[in-house]
């Protein structure tokens, strides 16, 4: 995508008259040390989010892990902590053997994670439900791109992003970051986790988990 803008930007350098003492390949150079800031500038903030999250996974586990009941919600804050710590030693490790061996808890911990969720619904804190977590071959998966519940034009669909479900500025979307009431992760009837992009009231016994988390567990899974 980056070498696309830079094309596009000296596309536009080229067809500009140079009337200045810069070069084209100043002007280039120039471009590029600008991408790369950009491209900097967002690890860095990767990186500042995945310390917080994993901050507060951290404090949620060992709340957890005092009691018997809150067993799964010990499981799945614990399989969050592995896949984020392992997408935050790939940010900013060097040493080829330790990026494999994050490369390699970053599969484990994904594919620990759709076990966890796998067959769970997505339930509205309004009562509507909203599909469920399986492979995206699923037609009432969130993430079958042409069903009624993972469609990006369905309004119960929560990636339905001018929808009550899936709009940055509902209350029941898990997207708006200070929604009090995102939707809820059911499995057998009972909640186990709270979907939405923000940490804001985690709800004691439920973990949080975002979107786009979910989505990337299943990434290059069709069949299971």
């Amino acid at each position: 995508m980056h070498n696309a803008i830079l094309i596009m930007m000296l596309l536009i350098l080229s067809l500009v008259p140079i009337y200045g003492q810069d070069s084209y390949e100043d002007k280039k150079a120039a471009i590029e040390e600008r991408i790369a800031s950009i491209d900097s500038a967002l690890v860095e903030n990767r990186k500042s989010q995945l310390s917080i999250r994993l901050s507060i996974l951290n404090d949620q586990l060992s709340m957890y892990e005092k009691y018997t009941s809150l067993r799964l919600s010990a499981e799945i804050a614990q399989a969050l902590i592995n896949f984020e710590k392992s997408q935050e030693i790939l940010l900013s490790a060097d040493d080829p053997n330790e990026i494999e061996e994050a490369a390699l808890n970053y599969a484990n911990s994904k594919k620990v994670l759709r076990g966890l969720f796998e067959g769970a619904s997505i339930c509205a804190q309004d009562s509507a439900f909203l599909g469920i977590i399986a492979p995206p071959s699923d037609s009432q998966s969130i993430f079958c791109s042409w069903g009624e519940y993972g469609a990006t034009y369905s309004s119960k669909s929560i990636w339905y992003t001018l929808g009550s479900y899936g709009g940055f500025f509902s209350n029941l979307s898990p997207f708006w970051e200070f929604a009090s009431t995102p939707p809820i992760i059911m499995m057998n009837d009972k909640p186990i986790a709270r979907l939405s992009v923000g940490m804001m009231g985690n709800h004691g016994e439920l973990v949080t988990i975002a979107p786009e988390t979910l989505k990337s567990i299943y990434e290059g899974v069709y069949t299971d």
